[in-house]
């Protein structure tokens, strides 16, 4: 990311060098410069609040909730993984995490749910199929309060952000289903071909 944003740099700087609009470039640097702190403070505020309201949500059991609510699809997904294991523990404090859109409180959880995994992986050297589901559903997970994206939208002037929660339960559910299909139908054809 470092060498695509030099890149990007130097070639922005060369080009109004080249076409004698430095001006426009050091303007646009400025203005962009002013814009993106106004975002990162309205940013805060928001993700401020949301944090708070979901915290509060945390601490009144809803995560717990949850987590009971899903264990059933995560016995489904992780069908080999002991019932009370640490895995399914952290797995389904991540997932409700991200339900809730706490992504800041969603990532401990993921970490400790990778390391439960990797111990139990047969094979150190390389991910296992549990491991590949869970990075699929931590990384397009379905949130109920995309508040991020609210929050931006905002921001931006939006009149109702949160107008978009459903779209974004239904793309995120969609790309979940393909993820997690893809995600158990490619170790199938992997055994298929070993045969």
């Amino acid at each position: 990311m470092n060498v695509l944003i030099t890149v990007i740099t130097l070639a922005s700087f060369a080009f109004a060098v080249c076409l004698g609009k430095t001006s426009e470039l050091s303007a646009a640097a400025i203005s962009g410069a002013a814009e993106a702190v106004t975002l990162v403070i309205s940013l805060a505020g928001g993700l401020c609040f949301w944090s708070g309201i979901m915290r509060l949500a945390s601490k009144a059991g809803v995560c717990d909730f949850l987590v009971k609510l899903i264990s059933p699809l995560l016995r489904f997904v992780f069908p080999k993984l002991d019932k009370g294991s640490k895995a399914v523990k952290y797995i389904g404090m991540n997932v409700a995490a991200n339900l809730l859109g706490l992504g800041n409180a969603a990532t401990p959880f993921g970490i400790e749910a990778m390391r439960a995994l990797q111990a139990l992986n047969p094979h150190p050297d390389r991910p296992s199929n549990d491991m590949v589901c869970f990075a699929v559903i931590n990384s397009s997970s379905i949130q109920l309060v995309p508040t991020t994206l609210a929050v931006i939208r905002s921001a931006h002037g939006c009149g109702n952000p949160m107008d978009i929660v459903p779209v974004v339960i239904v793309t995120s559910f969609i790309s979940l289903s393909i993820g997690l299909f893809a995600a158990k139908i490619i170790p199938f054809f992997e055994r298929k071909k070993k045969k």
